[in-house]
């Protein structure tokens, strides 16, 4: 009773082992076209508004001549 265990476990286990296994390869899906990924664009930020400041003066240096010198020298005395 054994044997005829054992003998009718082995060949339903070769049975499903052949079974299992098919010549035929199996086709692949279909592969999917790639997504072509785009970035959303945003506009720039609008520059920050700067406050309005009143235009700056230049002053300029003028040399002093020497008779000009000797003049400002008096009228700092006085």
């Amino acid at each position: 009773m054994q044997a005829l265990t054992l003998t009718i476990c082995v060949c339903l286990t070769l049975f499903l082992s052949v079974a299992g296994c098919s010549r035929e390869e199996e086709a692949l899906p279909p592969l999917k076209q790639n997504k072509v990924v785009k970035p959303i664009k945003k506009p720039p930020p609008p520059p920050p508004k700067k406050a309005e400041k009143p235009p700056a003066l230049i002053v300029g240096l003028k040399k002093a001549k020497p008779e000009q010198k000797k003049r400002d020298k008096v009228q700092r005395t006085m």
